[in-house]
């Protein structure tokens, strides 16, 4: 089964002092029909959602909640 969940870091922002500028954002494209997603797009970021990233060496964790989902 594919989940069809991506992420990926986007390029830093520029400040207006033209100094870069750390971003924060998880977004995800999920496959139409499919179990987990069902084709729903969607971008998070932390003024709308806390967003987080944990873990250790052996495994990874992206947990993205809003006041209606997580």
């Amino acid at each position: 089964m594919a989940a069809g969940l991506g992420t990926g870091l986007a390029g830093p922002a520029a400040a207006a002092t033209g100094a870069p500028v750390a971003v924060t954002k998880y977004s995800y494209t999920s496959q139409a029909g499919g179990y987990v997603g069902q084709g729903a797009v969607a971008a998070f970021t932390p003024s709308a959602a806390t967003v987080s990233v944990g873990g250790d060496t052996g495994y990874v964790r992206f947990r993205v909640t809003t006041a209606d989902e997580w």
